[in-house]
């Protein structure tokens, strides 16, 4: 897995970067193949609605599938966190839509043998 982690407006340190690589491979592991890349990018945004300052978007190209999550948060740290558990959602939903069609074709396939 590749994680590429850019920052616009903000300076991404060291330790964010390991909180970000840390909460985004928990949320990955749910992810079958591990040739897949991962772009994050972190901005600071002008404060348009109190205390939502950071925004943090994120780009998972799996086969089959891109997979793009967006947040706005308090704190960067926040922002990762809600990133994190929709990314987890979403890759498990593209996991059951695959196997349900793998199932359909399986029993297409037995139908027409038999």
């Amino acid at each position: 897995m590749d994680i590429i982690i850019k920052g616009k407006n903000i300076e991404v340190t060291t330790h964010i970067k390991d909180y970000t690589e840390k909460k985004l491979k928990k949320a990955c592991r749910f992810a079958d193949d591990d040739k897949f890349i991962l772009e994050v990018d972190m901005e600071q945004v002008p404060e348009k609605e109190k205390g939502k300052r950071f925004k943090t978007k994120v780009n998972l190209n799996i086969p089959g599938r891109i997979i793009t999550v967006e947040s706005i948060s308090e704190t960067i740290k926040a922002s990762v966190d809600k990133i994190k558990d929709e990314i987890e959602r979403q890759i498990k939903e593209h996991k059951e839509k695959a196997k349900t069609k793998e199932i359909k074709e399986g029993q297409k396939a037995k139908k027409m043998r038999g």
